[in-house]
């Protein structure tokens, strides 16, 4: 079930994003540098996390146990979304997923706007331009993925436009 009114506070920008990682990522590296970082965020600001649905893609260093289990501990077993999670979740559903269908067309539009000559440039460019977005538009952004997400419970969890 989908509640039609939207949480205290839908849209928490987070200052300390974007995360940039060298090498590869495995399940403790990802629990230490971003779901312990985005815990910190929130504790910070002394956000309701029940609220929070923890939306991850099909990443191993995702779907481990270590990393499900990390997860369970902070939100339950119904908060977060990811190939081993409780909570199910259309596969392979961009439609349903804010990253998707909004922050990587919009940052490619920002960034590609001026050609990076080195690493740290595209880096600096793609900070801003993850900084640089409103809380108006992010608004905007959650308005549409529970439309998106009542659309797709309408259809039976199935195809919609």
């Amino acid at each position: 079930m989908i509640e039609s009114g939207p949480p205290p506070n839908p849209i928490h920008p987070c200052h300390d994003l974007p995360i940039f990682f060298e090498g590869s990522l495995d399940s403790s590296r990802y629990i230490d540098e971003v779901i312990e970082i985005f815990m910190a965020e929130m504790k910070k600001d002394n956000e309701n996390i029940s609220y929070i649905v923890f939306q991850q893609d099909g990443a191993s260093c995702h779907a481990f146990i270590e990393t499900m289990s990390h997860l369970k501990s902070i939100f339950g077993r119904t908060n977060s979304v990811s190939r081993n999670s409780d909570l199910k979740w259309p596969a392979r559903s961009p439609d349903l997923n804010p990253l998707d269908f909004y922050l990587w067309r919009r940052l490619k539009d920002l960034v590609s706007k001026n050609r990076s000559e080195t690493i740290e440039i595209l880096k600096t460019q793609i900070t801003d331009a993850i900084r640089n977005i409103s809380v108006d538009e992010l608004e905007r952004v959650y308005i549409s993925f529970v439309s998106r997400l009542v659309r797709c419970i309408e259809a039976g969890c199935g195809y919609f436009e």
